[in-house]
C-alpha cells in the first residue's frame, strides 16, 4: 500500500512537471527600450527570439521557480491593452507596464519589477532657449504608445515611433525637450546605438538632461485569466526572493554599470 502511494505521488509530481499551465506574455514591440529590452530596429517583424535584455532575463528567472511555464509574444503596445481589456483576451501579463488608475479595474499590479529615473534631455544649442525653470513653456517630443503622466507636461507632445527619431527631432530643434526615461537612453548612447548632432551634448560630452521624479514598471495581470489571483501572488513572491536575494540585481549589473 505504501508502494502504491509513493508511485501515486511521483506521477502526480511527474504529471505536473510536464503539464504546467502555460501563460501569455505580451510586450510592445514598437521600439527597443535599451537595455531593459533589445532588439534589431530593422526587422520588419519581433519574435521573442530576437528580444534580449534586461527584461527578458528577468522574466525567464521569475518563473523558473513557479508552476507556470511561459511564452512571451510581441505586438503593439496598443493591442497588449487592447488584450488586457477583452473578455476574449490572448494575454494574461502584459510586459511591462506603468501604473495608470484607470486599469485597476480589470487588471493586477504586481510589486515593483523595475524603475527609471524620469526627466528630459534637451539642446545645448545657442539658437534655442530651453526654460528649464517650467517645462511647459518648451516644445516636446516624445515616443508613441508611453505614458506621460509623470512629466507633469500639460502641452501636446509631437510623438515618433523611436527613441532615435526624438533625439533626431531635438538635435534639429525640432523639438526643445525630448521626455523620456534617462537610463536606457543614457545606455544606449554608451553603445552607440544612436547617432545624433552635438548640439545635445556639453562641453564634456555629456547628454544634458534634467532628472524631475521616477517612474515605478510592473508586471500586470490580466484579472480575467484563469487563477489570475494566484498567478500575481506566486509572481510578486519571485519578485520579493529576487530583490533580498540579490537576483534582480545581478541581472541588471550584466547591463548597467549603475542602477538604482
Amino acid at each position: 500500500m505504501v508502494l502504491i502511494c509513493a508511485l501515486i505521488t511521483l506521477s502526480f509530481k511527474s504529471y505536473a512537471s510536464n503539464h504546467l499551465q502555460q501563460v501569455k506574455i505580451c510586450m510592445g514591440d514598437g521600439s527597443p527600450w535599451v537595455p531593459y529590452t533589445i532588439w534589431d530596429e530593422s526587422l520588419t517583424k519581433v519574435k521573442a527570439t530576437d528580444i534580449t535584455g534586461i527584461l527578458p532575463d528577468l522574466v525567464k528567472e521569475i518563473f523558473s521557480k513557479t508552476r507556470y511555464e511561459y511564452v512571451i509574444s510581441p505586438m503593439p503596445w496598443s493591442r497588449v491593452m487592447r488584450n488586457m481589456q477583452s473578455k476574449e483576451s490572448e494575454c494574461d501579463v502584459a510586459l511591462s507596464a506603468s501604473f495608470k488608475p484607470e486599469r485597476v479595474e480589470l487588471m493586477y499590479y504586481s510589486f515593483p519589477l523595475y524603475k527609471f529615473r524620469i526627466g528630459y534631455f534637451y539642446t545645448g544649442s545657442d539658437s534655442v532657449w530651453v526654460d528649464l525653470s517650467n517645462i511647459n513653456k518648451n516644445k516636446a517630443c516624445g515616443i508613441v504608445g508611453y505614458n506621460y503622466d509623470n512629466f507633469n507636461y500639460k502641452n501636446d507632445i509631437k510623438l515618433v515611433d523611436n527613441a532615435s527619431k526624438a533625439l533626431s527631432l531635438l538635435s534639429k530643434n525640432r523639438c526643445q525637450i525630448f521626455l523620456s526615461e534617462i537610463d536606457p537612453i543614457l545606455y544606449g548612447m554608451e553603445k552607440g546605438l544612436y547617432q545624433i548632432d552635438q548640439e545635445i551634448y556639453d562641453s564634456q560630452d555629456n547628454l544634458l538632461y534634467k532628472v524631475i521624479n521616477e517612474k515605478v514598471y510592473h508586471l500586470v495581470v490580466n484579472k480575467q485569466s484563469k487563477n489570475a489571483e494566484a498567478l500575481l501572488a506566486e509572481l510578486n513572491q519571485r519578485l520579493v526572493e529576487m530583490h533580498y536575494d540579490g537576483t534582480s540585481d545581478a541581472i541588471k549589473s550584466k547591463y548597467l554599470k549603475k542602477f538604482e
